[in-house]
């Protein structure tokens, strides 16, 4: 009888249960705390919960940009997952221009668009200037990896072209902290809505204890930001 989750489709290949957990277990850098197959939905959950947070944001954006075109990764050789010390090199790389970014957009204390904005247009408004720092996003970070690049020692083949995939990498990794990206294809239609719900979980079982309590109030520290630009904008 078919199991809760059989098999997770990632860039055209469809890796079966025991290999989608060795991912996981590189990914996440933690090994699963059982073999039951639903612990892996779990593990799904945790690489697909990214919006508001860069270190999340910048594992998805790896996997799903700079691997994209790196075939079988259980077949890999060089190309592969990020290791601890990589994640968090280039996590502070992103944390690093946004920050920067954010300081150079005007000050203001508000929290929320001005009254004189209707919903609608205060909503367009919104995405317009999310759209404005995603594209800012992605030039600059860009250019901070291609300049620390033979540094970084990135997990690719050496046939790998490095420029298109870093390209595809920045682009995923700020797409993800936008917005709330969606998974790849599971088998059933329970797993696919837990994998599209995961902004509402609070907790996953992948790994003992772990929480993500902290990526709502990042959320809401980059959101009422961009409000507050908004809101400037609107008086000038």
């Amino acid at each position: 009888m078919p199991g809760d989750l059989d098999f997770f489709e990632l860039h055209g290949i469809t890796y079966p249960l025991d290999d989608v957990r060795s991912l996981l277990t590189a990914a996440l850098h933690h090994g699963a705390s059982s073999n039951v197959d639903s612990l892996c939905v779990a593990g799904l959950l945790d690489v697909h919960r990214t919006k508001g947070v860069w270190s999340a944001s910048v594992r998805y954006g790896w996997i799903y940009g700079g691997l994209a075109q790196s075939g079988n990764l259980c077949g890999r050789g060089e190309a592969a997952p990020l290791a601890p010390a990589a994640l968090a090199r280039l996590t502070s790389i992103f944390e690093a221009e946004w920050a920067a970014l954010l300081a150079a957009q005007p000050d203001t204390v508000a929290s929320a668009p001005s009254a004189r904005l209707k919903k609608q247009d205060a909503a367009e408004a919104e995405l317009s200037v999310s759209r404005r720092l995603r594209e800012s996003m992605q030039a600059k970070v860009t250019a901070a990896i291609g300049r620390a690049l033979e540094q970084l020692a990135l997990p690719l083949a050496e046939t790998a072209n490095h420029d298109a995939a870093v390209a595809r990498f920045v682009a995923q990794a700020t797409r993800a902290f936008f917005e709330q990206v969606r998974a790849g294809r599971t088998r059933s239609r329970r797993h696919r809505a837990l994998l599209t719900v995961a902004p509402a979980l609070g907790r996953t079982c992948w790994r003992p204890r772990a929480s993500y309590s902290l990526a709502p109030r990042a959320r809401s520290v980059w959101s009422c930001r961009i409000r507050s630009i908004l809101a400037m904008q609107a008086r000038s």
